[in-house]
């Protein structure tokens, strides 16, 4: 099975479980096709193999964090943390369109029912201000638009130190001031200026049929993914760090035709879920 690393701190939680499971021998057959320089080298560290994307790559699954995720769409914004060196949306988007099945992870503050805030959008670096203000004439008295700095806070137009990805295109972030209608449309809209690249919505997740070894595999990482979470707000909480409401267990797990999980750990949307779900809620 071919699978798709993502990136962020949930999926690499997922990647050191694929780990721990290979080395026990509970699964096997395993190759990580990592969405950035992260996520492969959470792979290389927790022995999961490790091969590139190629256009003609099958990937079964692939997971990964998600920004924000639209209740009703199930529509996913990603790429709003500041970037590092060696992550792309565009390696990241490629590997999770290539996907016959997409889990998305988020916690449940990300998990809304409207969405504002920021889109980041890639464009190509020259004539940068032309493509910007297009945009900003696209959703003129609904959206600002940055260029994002590469140092610190640069104002609207990044600076003289603009961020720059690994392919040479700039980053605008479109900071949304009003709640987004559609999130779908403004994927839409983007992808027809010219000079945009790429963008951080994903609004078209894959629908194909699971096979049950892919389902069964899913399932294990969310409910993994469910268990390290309670670890980990415990801990926090000890800590006199969290924020959380009562009986609120954060990181909710997966996405699109999988339904989706949120909240308390035994709270699942869908029937399919239920019947994999032995966890209940512990203090």
């Amino acid at each position: 099975m071919v699978i798709g690393l993502g990136t962020g701190r949930a999926s690499g939680f997922a990647i050191q479980y694929l780990g721990g499971q290979l080395r026990s021998g509970a699964i096997k057959d395993i190759i990580g096709i990592p969405t950035s320089v992260d996520s492969a080298s959470e792979a290389a560290k927790a022995g999961v193999p490790l091969d590139q994307y190629r256009d003609s790559s099958k990937i079964d699954l692939a997971f990964d964090d998600a920004d924000v995720i639209e209740e009703e769409s199930l529509a996913a914004v990603i790429g709003r943390q500041k970037m590092q060196g060696g992550e792309s949306i565009i390696q990241e988007k490629t590997i999770l369109r290539a996907a016959g099945k997409l889990i998305l992870i988020a916690t449940a503050k990300q998990y809304q029912g409207v969405i504002d805030g920021s889109i980041p959008v890639l464009i190509k670096s020259i004539n940068w201000l032309e493509t910007a203000e297009e945009i900003d004439d696209l959703f003129l008295g609904d959206a600002e638009v940055w260029r994002r700095a590469s140092i610190g806070y640069a104002g609207p137009l990044g600076g003289d130190f603009p961020l720059v990805t690994k392919e040479g295109h700039n980053v605008l972030d479109v900071i949304f001031t009003s709640p987004i209608q559609d999130l779908a449309e403004v994927a839409d809209c983007l992808d027809e200026v010219v000079g945009v690249v790429e963008h951080g919505v994903i609004s078209r997740i894959p629908k194909d049929n699971w096979s049950p070894a892919m389902e069964l595999l899913a399932v294990a990482l969310s409910l993994l993914l469910v268990a390290l979470s309670l670890v980990f707000i415990f801990r926090r909480r000890n800590d006199g760090d969290a924020k959380l409401p009562p009986g609120s267990f954060g990181w909710p797990i997966l996405g699109e035709s999988v339904e989706f999980l949120f909240g308390k750990p035994e709270k699942f949307v869908g029937d399919r879920m239920k019947k994999y779900s032995p966890i209940s809620s512990r203090p």
